[in-house]
């Protein structure tokens, strides 16, 4: 079953050490020093270790502020739902007991076009927003860290 001369591209070596690292029972973490020797081991220079392990954390970084852009963006449509409901149920109450003409609904229709347009930009975003978006989260988390270090410091 398992050939020795086998050869596996590196997409299949990244899903079997995966794999193999989650079979651990919870600990898929693997110390510098043993990376260090899997890549010994594996022909791979120290220096494009290195190289590889700056390219993965500055990757790591954009993946999570898209991820972290996503989540505050579904958040935001949240709140403005939570808004629209409750001002348009407040809305409907005042038409109720003020007027025969359903005006409400002219409220709700304008509101809700925009509603739609925030459903469409947070679950459905475009790459580009996506991107966009992270790479303001993380200029804005790099001058946070910046200001942080200059108040440290005095």
């Amino acid at each position: 079953m398992h050939e020795e001369n086998r050869r596996f591209t590196s997409d299949e070596v990244t899903a079997i050490v995966r794999r193999a690292l989650e079979g651990r029972g919870g600990q898929d973490d693997v110390s510098y020093q043993d990376l260090e020797e899997i890549a010994r081991q594996s022909g791979i220079a120290r220096d494009a270790l290195l190289l590889a392990i700056d390219a993965e954390e500055e990757v790591g970084e954009i993946e999570r502020a898209q991820d972290e852009w996503k989540r505050q963006r579904k958040q935001k449509f949240f709140e403005h739902l939570r808004a629209y409901v409750i001002i348009n149920s407040a809305l409907a109450l005042i038409n109720l007991f003020t007027s025969g003409y359903p005006w409400v609904l002219w409220c709700a229709l304008v509101w809700g076009i925009s509603l739609a347009f925030d459903v469409s930009d947070a679950f459905y975003p475009k790459a580009a927003a996506v991107h966009r978006g992270a790479k303001r989260l993380l200029r804005k988390k790099n001058r946070q860290r910046r200001a942080e270090q200059a108040y440290g410091r005095h």
